[in-house]
Parts: structure tokens; sequence; C-alpha cells
């Protein structure tokens, strides 16, 4: 059995089922909210600004030592759950909550 092999695929399913979890959570919330089509506006339009930007930022990772890149997007998962986390579950306004 080769372990390495083994730790990544336990890796990554640490990973992806709670990422999993979260997508299937937001679309009950917005199917409970406002049916059907709210839960595939929002749904599809939150995928909007991943399909744009993706091709743009991949270059910048691509040129940049994996280490930092990895550093760098798990500093902003980071900061990102820590903002939710301070919040407490609770936001009176969406957008100063996401600090726009």
């Amino acid at each position: 059995m080769n372990f390495r092999l083994f730790r990544i695929m336990v890796a990554y399913a640490l990973f992806s089922v709670p990422e999993i979890a979260i997508w299937v959570g937001l679309l009950i919330f917005l199917y409970d909210r406002g049916g059907a089509s709210a839960a595939g506006l929002i749904g599809g339009l939150s995928l909007v600004p991943a399909i744009l930007i993706s091709p743009l930022v991949s270059t910048f990772g691509d040129r940049m030592p994996r280490g930092q890149a990895i550093f760098i997007g798990c500093g902003h998962g980071a900061s990102l759950l820590g903002r939710g986390l301070g919040l407490g579950g609770r936001c009176p306004d969406l957008r100063r909550c996401a600090g726009l």
C-alpha cells in the first residue's frame, strides 16, 4: 500500500466533504427562502467570479513557489473563517459582514 497516496486521498476527502456540505447547505437555505429559482440563480451567480478570475489568477499561481501559493490560499480561507466565527453566525447587514 502506498501510504503517501493514502494520505493525499484522506486529505482530499477531509477537504471535499465539508466543501460539498457547505454548497448543499447554501442551496437548501436558498430553496427554503426563495424556491428553486432563487437556489439556481444564486448558485449559478456565485460561480461567475471564479469562472472569470481563475484564468488570470492561475498564471500568478504558476509563477510563484507552490508553498507560497498554498500559504496565501490557506491564509485567505482562514481569514474568511475567522470573520465568520467572529460574527457568531449572525449578520444583520450582509454588505457589512462581507466587508463591502
